[in-house]
C-alpha cells in the first residue's frame, strides 16, 4: 500500500510540472483551473500505477497518459480542441526533453540502461522529482522574463482552422504520438533527446509565427 501511494505521489508531482509548464508557456492562469488540474493529475497518476502492475499495458503508459490529458482539457477544462492539443504537446515534449537529458546523464554515470531506470524504485522517482523541479523553474523563469504565447482563444470550440502553421502543428503532434507509442522500444537515448529537442524548437517557432501574425487558435 505504501509503495502504491509513493508511486502515485511522485507521478502527481511529475504531472503537476507538465501542467505548470504547458499553462505557463501559453499564459493560462493556473488558479482558474487548480481543482481540475489536481483531479486530472490524480486520475492519471492512479491510472499509471494500475498500468505499472500489468505487463501487457506498460508499453502503452505514455500514450494513455497523453490521451487522458488531452481529453480532460477538452471535456473537463472546457478548452478548445486545438488549444488542448497544443497544451498537451508543449507539456509532454518539455518533460521529455528534460527527463531524456537526466536519463542520459544517469545512464552514463551509473551504466544503467533506460528500462532498468524505469523499473528502479529509487532512480525513477528521483528523476521525476529533479525533472519536475527543473521544469517548474524554467516556467518561473519564462514568466519572469514575460516569455509566453497569447495564441490560445477564450472560446470553446471543436473547430480547427487548417492554416499552414496549424497543419504543421498537427503533423508534429502525429510524430510525437508515434514516438510515445514506441518510446520503450527505442533504445538510443541520444537520438531520442535530439528528436524531442527538435519537436520543442519546432513548437516554439510555430507559436512565435502565430504570435507575430496575431493568429488565435
Amino acid at each position: 500500500m505504501e509503495s502504491a501511494l509513493l508511486y502515485i505521489l511522485f507521478s502527481m508531482i511529475d504531472g503537476l510540472s507538465i501542467f505548470i509548464f504547458a499553462f505557463g508557456s501559453f499564459k493560462v492562469r493556473l488558479r482558474n483551473y487548480w481543482r481540475e488540474i489536481l483531479l486530472t493529475v490524480l486520475v492519471i497518476s492512479i491510472g499509471n500505477y494500475y498500468i505499472s502492475t500489468h505487463d501487457s499495458l506498460k508499453d502503452y503508459e505514455p500514450l494513455i497518459s497523453i490521451t487522458i490529458l488531452f481529453l480532460s482539457l477538452i471535456l473537463y477544462f472546457r478548452i478548445s480542441v486545438f488549444s488542448s492539443l497544443r497544451l498537451t504537446l508543449m507539456g509532454f515534449v518539455g518533460q521529455a526533453v528534460i527527463q531524456g537529458f537526466l536519463i542520459m546523464v544517469t545512464s552514463y554515470v551509473t551504466d544503467i540502461r533506460f528500462n532498468e531506470i524505469k523499473n528502479n524504485d529509487f532512480l525513477r522517482p528521483s528523476l521525476q522529482i529533479i525533472s519536475a523541479i527543473i521544469l517548474i523553474s524554467v516556467t518561473l523563469l519564462l514568466r519572469k522574463l514575460k516569455k509566453h504565447f497569447t495564441t490560445l482563444p477564450n472560446d470553446y470550440t471543436y473547430r480547427i482552422k487548417f492554416t499552414k502553421i496549424n497543419n504543421v502543428i498537427l503533423l508534429t503532434s502525429a510524430c510525437v504520438m508515434l514516438m510515445f507509442i514506441n518510446i520503450y522500444n527505442f533504445n538510443n537515448v541520444i537520438l531520442e533527446i535530439i528528436f524531442w529537442i527538435l519537436c520543442l524548437i519546432n513548437i516554439f517557432i510555430l507559436e512565435t509565427k502565430k504570435e507575430k501574425r496575431d493568429e488565435i487558435d
